[in-house]
C-alpha cells in the first residue's frame, strides 16, 4: 500500500496495483487518481504518485527476491528454522513510502 493525502487532508492508503490513471487538473490545481470509474483528488503531484507506485513495486520485487533467497538458504541448512535474511525490516517502511534521509 502507498499513502496519499486527499484534498480534505485525510490520509488514504491505496493498493497501487488498482490505479489505472493519474491526471492533473490545471483548472483546480490538483491530481486525480482513478480506480475503474472512480476518481479521487489528492494533494500529491502526478509525478509523486508515480514515484510512490514505482518505489512500492521495487520494494515488493526486493522482498520477493529476499524471500526466495531465504527459502533456498533454509533448504540447504540442516536446521529448517534458520532465521531469514536481514532485509525483512524493510517491509515496515512500505506504508507511505516516506522519503529516506540521504
Amino acid at each position: 500500500m502507498i499513502k496519499l493525502t486527499l484534498t480534505n487532508g485525510s490520509k488514504w492508503y491505496v493498493n497501487p496495483d488498482q490505479i489505472i490513471a493519474v491526471n492533473y487538473h490545471e483548472e483546480y490545481k490538483n491530481t486525480s487518481v482513478w480506480f475503474g470509474g472512480d476518481g479521487y483528488c489528492v494533494t500529491e503531484s502526478p509525478e509523486e504518485v508515480v514515484r510512490k507506485v514505482l518505489e512500492y513495486r521495487l520494494a515488493m520485487a526486493r522482498h520477493m527476491a529476499a524471500s526466495q533467497a531465504a527459502y533456498f538458504h533454509r533448504a540447504k541448512t540442516e536446521n529448517p528454522y534458520t532465521p531469514p535474511l536481514e532485509n525483512w525490516n524493510e517491509l515496515e517502511k512500505l506504508p507511505g513510502l516516506e522519503a529516506k534521509s540521504q
